[in-house]
């Protein structure tokens, strides 16, 4: 009885043991866009990463489509002169400051977008 319950459990273990698979994490391949960035690009990241939530009103900047734009440039959130100090780039980034982050396609095309000049189009 013994024995057949000690081979119940191996028989068991090597069940559980083989029907894992490992499979590795594959970081998600990062476009450098080559065409212009719209701002609708930009307003979409916001709804994305539920931006909108707090930021219809939050500190002053609406994040809602349609008063995206006015807020960010209001708030002086855009650095034309240093697009990598931009406030709307580096706060949501990886190594930023708020809750919410960016991914990094989101983040490159943020940086891009205001590289291109920060345009309403």
């Amino acid at each position: 009885m013994k024995r057949t319950f000690s081979i119940l459990i191996s028989a068991w273990a090597l069940f559980l043991l083989s029907s894992c698979t490992y499979e590795p994490y594959v970081e998600p391949e990062i476009v450098i866009p080559t065409d212009s960035v719209s701002f609708g690009d930009i307003e979409d990241i916001f709804v994305d990463r539920a931006c909108t939530g707090c930021h219809p009103t939050s500190g002053g900047l609406d994040l809602t489509p349609g008063n995206s734009f006015a807020s960010i440039m209001s708030n002086s959130l855009v650095n034309l002169t240093s697009p990598t100090e931009s406030i709307l780039y580096t706060k949501p980034a990886s190594s930023g400051s708020h809750s919410k982050k960016y991914t990094a396609q989101q983040e490159v095309l943020v940086l891009t977008w205001i590289q291109q000049g920060a345009h309403n189009n």
